[in-house]
């Protein structure tokens, strides 16, 4: 480090905000053009869970699926439940205040699930958060959150020098917490009415992956993380009033093969490797049928299909092939989510309401 950057790192790590009810001011100009923020949300009792990224690392999909993210919204308090690609994007476009996110819970350390981390934690410091940004995760969350805050380092000082002695370099970066990953659902965090459980799946040869296990009430919500269908998810998912998992299409799958097994000018070698992966993708990822063989051994009251492999379009026609052939094994209701839809869950003490809002009637209700 030279000694310019010394100086100047010691004076900016010596700054502390000069107003801690100010926001990093946004020009003035340009708030006529921002999207409204609803900062009634964290007032509201009601839990929020907002898709914010439904798709897989398969590039040329993420304009309609951005990578895999979950939002978790309630009463004083907003977090995630992995970060792919596009999360502040697609959670500031949603209206919803996202300089309150203050702590993202990692499944496992693909890039689909942690692209959009660093991001994150730099949007909601520059733009008016005041605490320190948690990241839970299981084993390499310090490797990875470390190398963030290195790589984030000289932004975070540049833009602390040129905040009119508003932003905390202190915060500026992300504080790993490691979670210790138990075959049982383990409690990792409790506030309010919100309790958050990790359990190990099997993501093989990904390992250490974890699913959560969320108690808000008298509600059970279940979030697989990625796996395939395991012991220790049909456990956590027991009598659960929402199951959000991840899922493999098997009829796509099958119908994929057959046309392919049809081709006359597909080499025979060619055609062995592709099926070979496209097959072994089922060894590590949620199978449709497997899954609805699950959720109804254990009674899964509601079950939202994420993470979508293939990615499909938003459309009413590929949703049903996805699905295709779920209903004879599950009995509840199946629903594929898009980029941007909601679920509002509220609990009286009598049972667990659970709404669903698809993006589209969300953009209708606010046109």
């Amino acid at each position: 480090m030279t000694p310019f950057n010394f100086i100047f790192l010691t004076f900016a790590l010596c700054v502390k905000p000069a107003n801690a009810e100010m926001q990093s001011a946004h020009p003035i100009m340009s708030q006529e053009y921002e999207k409204k923020v609803d900062y009634s949300l964290l007032k509201d009792d009601k839990l929020r869970i907002y898709f914010c990224g439904t798709g897989n690392p398969q590039l040329t999909m993420q304009d309609i699926r951005k990578p895999a993210c979950l939002a978790i919204l309630t009463k004083d308090d907003f977090f995630v439940i992995d970060a792919g690609e596009g999360t502040s994007q697609t959670l500031a476009a949603l209206g919803l205040p996202y300089a309150s996110i203050d702590k993202a819970f990692m499944t496992h350390w693909h890039s689909d699930h942690m692209a959009g981390l660093a991001a994150l934690i730099n949007n909601t410091w520059k733009d008016g958060r005041k605490t320190p940004f948690l990241v839970y995760g299981p084993y390499g969350v310090e490797q990875v959150v470390n190398g963030l805050n290195q790589a984030y380092s000289l932004d975070n000082l540049y833009r602390g020098i040129n905040s009119s002695n508003v932003l905390d370099l202190s915060i500026g970066g992300g504080v790993p917490k490691l979670i210790d990953q138990k075959e049982v659902p383990t409690k990792v965090y409790e506030k309010g009415n919100i309790e958050l459980s990790a359990f190990v799946v099997d993501h093989a040869p990904v390992y250490p992956a974890v699913g959560y296990s969320l108690k808000y009430k008298d509600c059970h919500i279940v979030i697989s993380g990625d796996t395939k269908v395991v012991e220790t998810l049909a456990d956590a998912s027991k009598s659960a009033d929402v199951l959000i998992n991840e899922a493999l299409s098997d009829a796509i799958i099958e119908e994929s093969i057959a046309k392919f097994k049809a081709k006359p000018d597909v080499p025979e070698a060619t055609e062995q490797l592709d099926i070979s992966i496209t097959e072994d993708l089922e060894s590590y990822h949620s199978g449709t049928y497997a899954l609805a063989k699950m959720a109804e051994k254990a009674k899964v009251k509601k079950l939202f299909l994420t993470h979508l492999v293939p990615a499909i379009f938003n459309t009413t026609e590929d949703k049903a092939r996805f699905t295709k052939n779920m209903d004879q094994y599950y009995k509840g209701p199946i629903t594929v989510v898009d980029d941007g839809d909601s679920l509002v869950i509220e609990s009286d003490g009598k049972g667990c309401k659970v709404q669903y809002i698809s993006s589209q009637k969300l953009s209708e209700s606010k046109s």
